[in-house]
């Protein structure tokens, strides 16, 4: 259980979570895990997530709009959620050297939520004396039902001068989504004096929506190794969905059955020093699911390829990894988030590089590092402007560095200390392309100490709690980054 005031100004919550498990075992290749879970969330919303382009990345006439200002309605503003799953997971290991494996997840969620939020200024630019900001007001309350089952058999076996490890399996998905959205009645608020108390407008509802969605799908997949360091990995997967939108404003229904072929098909060489090169291929199907302006969504399809090479030098203990991959991705959904319904768009591409390295300098120090850059680009869509534009929010750089250092041999063993930097590069803030965020970067520091099944641990993100735009989904919808953010964790293991 957890709870208190947030870094903006009149929020607040108080959350928590159970997770009971019970594993019984009948003997060496018999298993029975059994699970719940269940979570609860009552918050006043922060006010970070929807401040306009001017006043947050580039300054208004009053300046920049605080990181803590909240131009919601404490009195009404609402957000609860409560989540609960149940599942088993069931393991059985044969004579013959298959392992069979079977496991069910039920879950339900109920989330309401209500409180205006900021869509820009009124008449689209800040003017003076006020600097009011335009809010649209919001309530909205859905209901999600899930369930998913897996069942799949795994082998070992020698087949001429090959070896094989074998899994197949057969998966099935439920999902229904009741959900209710209203708006619209709101009145503005000064963003230099905001005065609260105001009474609001009416809402009325416009989307009213029960969505259900079904899909079966049959896998297989083969690990080959063969003359001493060929690996092709080899897996595909048959799918059928089917989807029904019921519209209750409209009195309408939308509905398909998509059928879809899927795989991927990989080769790697793993040399006696430790370089292992690989290339890889692959198809994917996504179907879609979400309150949407096109109820008739195709599923998201698409290509991947991938080259790279896996290094485990001999001389230190550790991993590095590069590749270069294209990722073209087709029937994409975006959110409007003025409306919060979605939209098919249509195809886009992405290419890029990424370095990652894992090294245990030696007994004592650790190194974790990252880098990725990545090039998309809008290759169709339903607004012509927009082809070979760039999506937003997506930084064209990502990186990061940790270092760690543990303790050992004296009486501090089980301390250890680390410290860590991020960086993000630029991201386009609207899908014209004309906004741009700049790049940032934060520090991280983390103390932990672990003895005689004792473990604790205290995280600082962004240790000099520096200002910075995240991101931005369009030019009215900008956050923050997080503040200076403490974490303490206490946890024992018997």
């Amino acid at each position: 259980m957890a709870g208190g005031n947030n870094y903006s100004d009149e929020s607040e919550d108080l959350r928590g979570f159970i997770m009971p498990q019970l594993t019984v075992k009948r003997d060496d290749t018999t298993s029975l895990t059994v699970w719940a879970y269940a979570s609860g969330l009552d918050q006043v919303h922060t006010g970070n997530g929807f401040f306009p382009y001017v006043g947050t990345v580039v300054d208004a006439p009053f300046g920049k709009i605080p990181r803590d200002a909240f131009y919601g309605e404490p009195s009404i503003d609402t957000g609860r959620y409560n989540q609960e799953m149940l599942g088993f997971e069931l393991e059985h290991e044969t004579d013959n050297g298959w392992k069979l494996s079977s496991n069910l997840r039920y879950g339900h969620l109920y989330k309401h939520e209500e409180g205006p939020y900021l869509y820009g200024y009124v008449g689209g630019s800040p003017t003076a004396p006020d600097y009011d900001l335009y809010r649209i007001g919001f309530e909205a309350t859905s209901k999600v039902d899930t369930l998913g089952i897996d069942n799949r058999a795994e082998t070992e076996f020698e087949l001429g001068a090959t070896d094989h490890k074998l899994l197949a399996g057969i998966d099935y998905k439920y999902y229904r989504l009741d959900h209710i959205q209203a708006c619209c009645g709101a009145t503005p608020i000064s963003a230099t004096n905001p005065v609260y108390g105001v009474p609001q407008g009416a809402n009325f509802v416009y989307i009213d929506q029960i969505i259900t969605q079904q899909q079966i799908g049959g896998y297989v997949q083969d690990q080959i190794r063969f003359a001493d360091g060929w690996l092709v990995t080899l897996n595909g997967r048959a799918d059928f969905v089917t989807t029904k939108t019921d519209d209750h404003l409209a009195s309408t229904r939308y509905d398909y059955d998509k059928s879809a072929l899927s795989g991927r098909a990989g080769l790697a060489y793993e040399f006696a020093n430790g370089i292992t090169p690989y290339a890889s291929v692959g198809t994917f199907f996504n179907p879609t699911i979400a309150p949407s302006a096109t109820p008739n969504n195709e599923p998201e399809t698409g290509e991947q390829f991938e080259i790279g090479v896996k290094y485990e030098p001999t001389i230190i203990d550790g991993v590095l990894t590069a590749s270069l991959f294209q990722l073209n991705r087709k029937n994409v959904i975006v959110t409007d988030p003025a409306t919060f319904l979605a939209s098919q768009i249509g195809e886009v591409q992405s290419r890029g590089v990424e370095l990652e390295g894992k090294v245990n300098l030696n007994e004592n120090w650790k190194l974790l590092a990252g880098f990725s850059y990545t090039d998309l680009e809008v290759k169709k869509d339903i607004v012509p402007a927009y082809v070979g534009k760039s999506p937003y929010l997506v930084p064209d750089v990502q990186a990061s560095l940790w270092l760690d250092y543990a303790f050992t041999g004296n009486a501090l063993e089980g301390l250890s200390i680390g410290a860590g930097v991020r960086y993000q590069g630029e991201s386009w803030a609207d899908r014209a392309n004309t906004l741009k965020v700049p790049d940032a970067t934060v520090f991280d520091v983390a103390l932990r100490y672990k003895k005689s099944g004792w473990e604790g641990a205290i995280n600082v993100a962004n240790v000099f709690d520096k200002d910075y735009v995240k991101g931005c989904g369009g030019e009215n919808t900008c956050g923050y980054g997080d503040a200076r953010t403490v974490t303490l964790k206490l946890s024992k293991t018997w």
